[in-house]
């Protein structure tokens, strides 16, 4: 195994050598110079490599391996074995594939997924009463519109193209006949006549409550029409 202090050349950079634990050197001059990395906000180091005028950031991590394993295979990145980005020793690197390196993302607790997910819409509760209602047979339409969510979002979390960490219940794929839009769909309640109707009535002026009152419709069924987000299709 190669030592804290075994530097070697780093390939496509001559001008520069690298140690197994991840100290970056200039050695262009004939003498070393130690050259002081940078820290990214998700805490990796970088290293700035100069060459004719112009500045390259590399991971140091990539530099190591690049230094004493090869160069990357096409596909792979680089895994930190540990978790620790900041950890650059040799024996903590390997060149991996995306999927291997965020499954040890998981592992080490570094991945936010599911509802952790700053960007989640959806919640484990949410996304297993879709799956379930799937499974009974409902339509995708009204399952956002139970739901209240968007149908390509809760789409891709029952045939398990998101929130793939929810294995109860299981993914399962739908069907054409599930996706139909508008009067196509065995279960709407409304047609393109009624929904024409519907925006017309609210747009000059009547009360949504009395428009679901009069035409027997949901209020809630009302304002999704008025705002668009149900019958897209019909102008």
């Amino acid at each position: 195994m190669a030592q804290d202090n075994d530097f070697r050349s780093i390939p496509d950079w001559p001008e520069y050598d690298i140690s197994s634990c991840g100290v970056l050197r200039n050695v262009s001059s004939g003498v070393a110079r130690v050259i002081r990395n940078r820290t990214t906000k998700k805490g990796y180091l970088k290293g700035e490599l100069h060459r004719n005028g112009s500045t390259c950031c590399i991971g140091i991590h990539r530099l190591v391996l690049m230094a004493f394993v090869g160069p990357c295979p096409k596909g792979m990145e680089c895994r930190h074995l540990n978790g620790i980005p900041s950890d650059n020793r040799l024996e903590n690197l390997a060149w991996g594939t995306r999927s291997r390196n965020a499954l040890d993302r998981i592992k080490h607790g570094n991945m936010a997924f599911g509802e952790l997910h700053r960007n989640a819409k959806l919640t484990v509760f949410v996304v297993c009463e879709a799956r379930r209602l799937a499974a009974e047979g409902v339509c995708l339409s009204e399952i956002s519109r139970r739901l209240s969510k968007h149908c390509n979002t809760v789409k891709d979390a029952i045939e398990g193209e998101t929130w793939k960490h929810v294995i109860y219940p299981s993914p399962i794929s739908i069907d054409s006949e599930s996706r139909k839009i508008g009067e196509a769909n065995g279960a709407s309640k409304l047609n393109a006549n009624l929904v024409r109707e519907i925006r017309s009535a609210v747009a000059s002026g009547e009360m949504q409550k009395t428009v679901a009152k009069r035409l027997g419709v949901g209020t809630a069924t009302i304002n999704r029409v008025v705002k668009r987000q149900l019958w897209t299709h019909v102008s």
